[in-house]
């Protein structure tokens, strides 16, 4: 019987059954891993738009929250036959087991590749003026270089720990980096996913317990990675120098969303600190996946915020190299949830948000004023450089 008649009315079923007798099979060789491509390719989006969560095998279908069962639809949104696959692979375990380790897989492997992409540009991407160098001239410490032991990062490391110390503690830090780092590395003083790292914040960001939205989420480091992993390495310093063939383009990103926020957040994270590989920890406090959904929550679980309306606004003019709209998107309602013995800051944001309502105005002004003077600043400094060598 010839399967790959088009003009078969059952042709797609047929093909709907050698898919599931791949998974089956579990890629025994032959046509599993060309029927499987399309598949695999469109789940590679899934750490970066939707969630970092992984599928645990052992998990009593019953039992899924709200949150799993919307980025389960999500998934499924990916791809157009990923609903009738799922469901012609209810009554064979073996293959939904497959398609399930296929999930994770595929996420996995495309998160590892960012990981290890923006691991190497990182040191790149630190100082915010380039050409001007570190801040931290007093501290004597070798030089970090991308070569360099993923253990020499984090808070053994002054560059990295300026960026990674939560904006609350940033005084204290800036009094002694070498005693704050020691006692971070002692475990004398606890940072969990419930602060939030300074390189969220743009720079010059001081902290105020009743104001922790001003300067949120418009890091530099932040914003140059973001770039990076969505419109292409060249565009992190230069964003109209992004690739024409880029990821945002490739899977239709039309603008920037909550969950690609928080997925550069934790990249960037992992990327600063000593943590040899992604991971829920890096023998700390810190569990990654919190930090991720902390983000989400913070837009979400606000969407109607000036704050937030403007905070996306901003993100999008950072970010010109995004895949050109042909349609009206929509907007993205994933949220989740978690109880927490102290307030997660999606939780501090929103009373910071009811209780001060001038936190929501000049937001989008006041930041792009401000890189605009940065521009300039390292327009000059280039300028200087290039003098003093002629």
């Amino acid at each position: 019987m010839n399967h790959s008649s088009s003009t078969d009315p059952t042709s797609s079923d047929n093909k709907l059954s050698r898919v599931v007798k791949a998974l089956h099979d579990n890629g025994n060789k032959g046509f599993s891993k060309s029927l499987l491509k399309p598949y695999t390719i469109a789940l590679r989006w899934i750490s970066q738009s939707i969630s970092v969560a992984e599928y645990e095998e052992d998990s009593d279908a019953n039992e899924f929250s709200d949150e799993e069962r919307r980025v389960f639809a999500a998934i499924m949104s990916l791809h157009p036959g990923f609903k009738a696959l799922v469901m012609a692979c209810k009554d064979d375990p073996s293959a939904l087991e497959s398609l399930a380790k296929k999930v994770n897989e595929a996420s996995e492997a495309s998160r590892s590749c960012d990981t290890a992409n923006i691991k190497k540009a990182i040191f790149g991407y630190i100082f915010e003026n380039p050409y001007q160098g570190s801040h931290w001239v007093e501290i004597v410490q070798e030089p970090l270089v991308p070569g360099d032991d993923k253990g020499a990062r984090g808070f053994h490391h002054v560059e990295t720990a300026a960026l990674l110390c939560p904006l609350r503690l940033l005084d204290e830090f800036e009094e002694d980096p070498n005693i704050f780092m020691m006692s971070v590395q002692d475990s004398n003083i606890d940072i969990t996913a419930d602060d939030l790292p300074t390189f969220l914040y743009e720079s010059g960001t001081s902290y105020n317990e009743d104001d922790e939205c001003t300067g949120l989420s418009q890091g530099h480091v932040l914003v140059r990675v973001y770039q990076h992993l969505f419109t292409g390495e060249r565009s992190a310093l230069n964003p109209k120098g992004g690739a024409t063939k880029n990821k945002s383009r490739k899977f239709k990103l039309e603008e920037v969303t909550p969950r690609t926020i928080a997925y550069a957040s934790v990249q960037t994270y992992i990327a600063l600190a000593s943590m040899p590989q992604w991971g829920r920890n890096d023998k700390s406090l810190f569990d990654l996946e919190d930090f991720y959904e902390n983000i989400v929550d913070m837009f979400e679980g606000n969407a109607d915020a000036p704050w937030v309306i403007e905070t996306l606004e901003w993100w999008n003019e950072q970010v010109p190299g995004l895949c050109p709209k042909s349609s009206k998107v929509k907007k993205n309602k994933l949220a989740g949830s978690r109880i927490r013995t102290r307030p997660r800051p999606a939780d501090r944001i929103t009373a910071h948000l009811q209780q001060n309502p001038v936190l929501n105005q000049h937001v989008k002004s006041g930041t792009t004023q401000t890189l605009d003077r940065q521009g300039h600043e390292m327009h000059q400094e280039k300028n200087r450089l290039h003098q003093s060598t002629r």
